[in-house]
């Protein structure tokens, strides 16, 4: 019971930064650029290699920069 509890556990954990990155888009879907960023950026914290993150990010600076 407690192997299953943490791998339960472990895939959330691993799922977390597509879940930050997904709510980022959204949020740049809608216009919010700082909101997303701010989803970006922490996705990015919990998986610094992921490429698609560090694109997101560059949109959402040229965005904010653009305003």
């Amino acid at each position: 019971m407690m192997a299953a509890s943490i791998a339960a556990n472990a895939k959330e954990i691993e799922n977390q930064p597509v879940t930050l990155n997904n709510c980022g888009v959204e949020f740049a879907q809608e216009g919010n650029f700082e909101d997303a960023l701010d989803c970006f950026l922490e996705a990015q914290c919990l998986a610094p290699d992921d490429p698609s993150i560090r694109k997101n990010i560059q949109i959402c600076l040229e965005a904010l920069d653009d305003d």
